[in-house]
């Protein structure tokens, strides 16, 4: 899930089929007409049910994001938290606004150096760079204290940002036992079952097919 979510979906909605190897120690090919429950499975939980080794994905021309090679224009746009009504009556509008091609993300931070509330906002704008402030000027007219235009960043900038990054969580981390910890992109595995699939009804198919494909809990006792 990301900016781009409208223009091509989520990641499972783009795939083709999969490779898994099963429980049994069967290597099999599940799509949209093989094995369509077990496709189904695979696009949300597929851990569960055995070890993915290939995925067939849609791919997707850099010409979605509005320019040939790729580029679009992103924003950055910082509030005191006190204007909070106004700034979310605009992202409102923005949001149901069909006619352009736009997305973005709202946050609350407290950046430094005064660590106070903060309502960030970052547009995007998939079409010419150059439109892209006019498509965004009613954020701009509700008198940001920070404003910017964003780039993509070069090598040696990711290399610095991750290397932010890895320190901010050294940072808060400490103090904790740093083996407890488990890091994972796509969320948490260890929160009730039921929040992470929700839904009696899918809920329900999933544990049927824990038992048709992997009834011995090989890969996890989850879901049985």
């Amino acid at each position: 899930i990301g900016v781009a979510t409208g223009l091509m979906g989520i990641a499972c909605d783009n795939m083709l089929s999969a490779k898994i190897v099963l429980a049994d120690g069967r290597l099999t090919t599940c799509d949209d007409e093989h094995e369509q429950d077990l496709f189904w499975a695979t696009k949300g939980a597929g851990f569960y049910f055995g070890a993915v080794v290939e995925i067939t994905l849609i791919t997707h021309p850099l010409s979605i994001f509005g320019t040939q090679e790729g580029r679009h224009w992103i924003g950055n746009f910082l509030y005191p938290i006190e204007r909070a009504k106004n700034v979310l009556e605009e992202v409102s509008k923005l949001i149901t606004a069909s006619q352009d091609r736009t997305a973005g993300l709202v946050m609350i931070l407290a950046p430094p150096p005064a660590f106070k509330p903060t309502i960030a906002v970052v547009p995007h704008y998939f079409g010419d760079p150059k439109d892209g402030p006019k498509q965004f000027q009613c954020l701009q007219d509700l008198r940001p204290y920070f404003s910017s235009e964003m780039t993509p960043l070069k090598q040696e900038d990711w290399d610095i940002v991750s290397r932010f990054e890895q320190r901010a969580i050294e940072t808060m981390r400490l103090g904790t036992d740093l083996e407890s910890y488990i890091d994972l992109p796509h969320g948490t595995r260890t929160g009730p079952i039921e929040r992470r699939f929700r839904g009696a009804q899918r809920l329900s198919k999933l544990r049927a097919l824990k038992r048709e494909y992997d009834p011995e809990g090989v890969f996890t006792r989850e879901l049985l």
